[in-house]
């Protein structure tokens, strides 16, 4: 980080809006999960290295937590105008998460879905990368959420190979 750092109160509010965000994001994914996860979800088949249901809702809270946090140190540093990069691709991977929601469970399209997590992939390396230039362990934070979304988008891809094939 660079540059004179926010007061308190400031720094606080702004770590506070990160986690908000972030909560939001994961709640609208999840409403468009639970339409067809115990049921459409069920009836595919799914390899053998699946996870179990409770482990995605283990899982993904904790990579919105380290997302709302890398978010804040990202937000730390100065000046501020340098970070707006970094910025637009978590929030574009944020509308995409949503957006993966919506199209795999509440659409119930395995093919597009695939294509929804394979762009996030793409644009995490690029957000490392940027981040990291500003904040190192803001871009640390991320690395979890990176292994997670790669390994999501080779489940997705193997339950539409194993499936229809079908966008």
């Amino acid at each position: 980080m660079t540059g004179r750092k926010p007061d308190r109160p400031r720094a606080l509010l702004a770590l506070t809006g990160f986690l908000t965000l972030n909560a939001l994001v994961m709640t609208a994914g999840s409403l468009l999960t639970r339409i067809s996860v115990g049921g459409w979800y069920l009836t595919l088949n799914r390899p053998g290295w699946n996870p179990p249901g409770y482990v995605f809702g283990i899982v993904w809270p904790l990579l919105y937590l380290l997302m709302a946090l890398a978010m804040w140190r990202l937000w730390l540093c100065r000046p501020i105008r340098e970070t707006w990069p970094g910025f637009g691709l978590i929030g574009l991977q944020l509308v995409l998460n949503i957006a993966w929601s919506g199209v795999f469970f509440a659409r119930q399209h395995i093919g597009y879905g695939f294509l929804v997590l394979l762009l996030i992939v793409l644009l995490i390396y690029p957000t490392l990368i940027l981040i990291g230039r500003r904040d190192r362990t803001a871009a640390l934070l991320l690395v979890p959420y990176t292994g997670w979304v790669t390994f999501a988008a080779i489940l997705n891809f193997t339950l539409w190979r194993m499936n229809d094939w079908a966008f």
